[in-house]
């Protein structure tokens, strides 16, 4: 086996490894949204059916910060987000200081470190993903390189997605953070409420 082909083998079934670490977590992402979604919903249909008539400014109040978590996770959903560059740019400011540290392949990490905060463009994220990536493969020329990340190839296509799957799940992440933090400000409007009626 000569060394192309080699670096070429070590560095795809890499990127598989990669790709697939990247797609549970993006996996995890989804289903803490949906379980998050189920909750709100059932905890927003019975808050619906209280009837506390001197306090209804309260309950419409608690209703109101529930109905901006749902919100939250509903849009969490939405393949559109991952391209907006608002949202991209608030999840990059807010895992920037948290991940000092060059790692080729936790999700939060690929994303922090193929982007660039003042060029959100999603071509050279992936680019910047893909140097990052075969500086690991130090034994690969830039011939090989070149070769091994030619457009189109099994490679390439792999590292696009796994570009492309951090950037959703680290969306995810942290509009799951946003919605967490909403949660403790809804569970404080419930307590104020549960006092309310008691």
């Amino acid at each position: 086996m000569s060394t192309e082909t080699h670096s070429e083998y070590n560095a795809l079934e890499e990127a598989q490894k990669i790709y697939a670490d990247v797609s549970s977590w993006l996996n995890f992402c989804e289903i803490k949204h949906a379980g998050m979604f189920a909750a709100y919903i059932a905890l927003f249909i019975a808050v619906l059916q209280l009837e506390i008539l001197p306090y209804e400014a309260v309950r419409a109040g608690v209703l109101l910060i529930m109905l901006f978590n749902i919100a939250i996770h509903v849009a969490s959903f939405f393949p559109f987000l991952n391209r907006n560059k608002y949202v991209r740019y608030r999840a990059l400011a807010a895992l920037k200081n948290r991940l000092k540290q060059k790692n080729r392949v936790f999700y939060q990490s690929i994303f922090v470190q193929s982007n660039q905060i003042d060029r959100n463009v999603i071509k050279d994220i992936r680019e910047n993903y893909k140097k990052f990536f075969l500086e690991a493969f130090s034994n690969c020329s830039s011939e090989d390189q070149q070769m091994v990340i030619e457009t189109g190839s099994l490679l390439d296509n792999y590292l696009d997605q796994v570009v492309e799957v951090s950037v959703v799940a680290s969306v995810k992440a942290y509009l799951f953070e946003i919605a967490c933090k909403l949660s403790v400000v809804t569970a404080i409007a419930l307590a104020i409420m549960i006092i309310c009626i008691a």
